[in-house]
């Protein structure tokens, strides 16, 4: 076996458009309209830079809805600059362009390419100085879902060189809409040496060693739920060595989500326009603090972060006691938007950009804090030992999502998702919890003082 090197990309969604783009300044619509567009460009330029075998394009090239000759020829032109550096490219179709409707549309391309078909797995074989070095694996989605479960019929003759699997799934064996199978069924597959998953649009190295089993995510966010840092997987596999798997950012827009607490300065801020300057100190650091990567892989030595991300967009979430809670309060949807025009119009012209998305208010009022309290009296410590029971008891917790209604959905796949309801993680739960907490204190706290 000869040692490898390769690019690892997936759910690019060229041409769609970054959401909220329609309130954007038209200084910055440009820049969000092209970012897809960005992203790829900054692949093939990272294939060339790194002098990859070839890329990977793991399912949903293209979004089924913004689908265009624009993208098509954007696509070409790039697959294009990796054939001019012997570079091969190699495609699957995934929910978003299955292959009937998405062979009708490219545009011609060159030789470098192989896109898998969808009517059946079949292998390609990689070869350096008419050598064969490895072996591609893949299959494409014939249609918006597929029930198929393409993975077991994914074979080879032997593993003497490197084996890749490409496959577009949930990575869940009970979801028949992208493709159902479990981790375990990749790992018993010994003869394939990586797993180059797409479909979920975060970046997850599920199993670090033969086979690796990886998602590289999407390489640009396209909305809140898509924060941090977005790239693609740079692969390198060498015959008794670990494998080498690292991070290349791609994404020119980080959509990010800013919480604030407003305890430790609430004697400065008398007015919004005082809050709003704090949130503006708050967005100037943030340009310089250093970007890091939401997932445990490693991003590449030489990524300058200065010279990849042209701007931020941002959902504010401002918490904590002040007494400047009252004013907020009073009209609390009024007090967000005002806040939010405001930072949008003086960080307008920042470099990089700063657009706020929207802010939340989630402030109270100044009370003592908990331990003081539950000195005081025993309400405030059974109160607090009720809310540790919920996070600790499983039929508790389970029992509090099912009183307040069927709104909560269990599945992890993106793609999913009901939009009447909200995915039931952890964090979105504590964060209810703390939320209730909070205001059950604050009304026990204001009814005693009242009495």
């Amino acid at each position: 076996m000869q040692p490898l090197k390769f690019i690892h990309t997936a759910d690019i969604h060229l041409g769609s458009p970054l959401k909220s783009i329609g309130a954007v300044s038209g200084r910055m619509q440009e820049r969000l309209q092209q970012a897809t567009f960005t992203a790829l460009n900054r692949i093939v330029d990272a294939a060339i830079r790194y002098n990859v075998d070839f890329v990977l394009f793991a399912g949903d090239v293209y979004d089924l809805e913004s689908r265009s000759i624009k993208a098509n020829r954007y696509l070409a032109k790039q697959l294009q600059r990796l054939n001019e550096a012997e570079i091969a490219a190699y495609i699957i179709a995934g929910n978003h362009d299955p292959i009937d409707s998405n062979s009708r549309e490219l545009l011609s391309l060159p030789e470098n390419t192989t896109i898998f078909g969808s009517e059946d797995v079949s292998t390609e074989e990689v070869k350096r100085d008419n050598q064969v070095i490895a072996r591609i694996v893949g299959q494409s989605y014939r249609g918006q879902s597929d029930s198929r479960s393409m993975a077991t019929y994914y074979t080879v003759d032997d593993a003497s060189v490197w084996n890749i699997g490409m496959l577009h799934t949930a990575l869940d064996p009970n979801n028949k809409n992208y493709v159902p199978v479990d981790l375990d069924k990749l790992l018993e597959k010994s003869d394939i040496h990586y797993w180059a998953l797409g479909h979920i649009h975060q970046q997850r190295l599920l199993h670090a060693n033969s086979p690796v089993v990886a998602y590289p995510g999407n390489p640009q966010g396209r909305d809140v739920g898509e924060t941090g840092l977005k790239g693609c997987l740079l692969v390198e596999l060498e015959p008794d060595k670990n494998p080498v798997i690292k991070c290349v950012p791609t994404s020119s827009v980080l959509w990010l989500e800013k919480t604030i607490s407003i305890e430790d300065v609430a004697d400065e801020l008398h007015t919004i326009d005082d809050l709003v300057d704090y949130c503006l100190d708050q967005a100037r650091e943030l340009i310089d603090e250093p970007i890091q990567n939401p997932s445990e892989i490693d991003v590449v030595s030489d990524w300058d972060q200065n010279e990849t991300i042209d701007g931020f967009i941002i959902r504010w979430k401002i918490e904590g006691r002040a007494e400047i809670h009252e004013q907020l309060v009073q009209d609390r949807i009024e007090s967000a938007d005002e806040i939010t025009r405001q930072l949008r119009k003086k960080l307008e012209h920042s470099t990089p950009f700063i657009w706020t998305e929207s802010v939340q208010i989630e402030t109270g009022k100044p009370i003592p804090d908990l331990a003081s309290l539950s000195a005081e009296s025993e309400i405030y410590s059974d109160l607090i030992n009720l809310f540790e029971e919920v996070h600790q008891t499983d039929e508790l917790y389970h029992d509090l999502l099912d009183q307040l209604g069927k709104i909560w959905d269990t599945k992890g796949d993106y793609e999913s998702l009901d939009p009447q309801q909200f995915l039931a993680e952890e964090e979105v739960v504590n964060d209810m919890l703390e939320e209730a907490k909070r205001r059950v204190v604050e009304s026990i706290y204001e009814y005693r003082e009242n009495l």
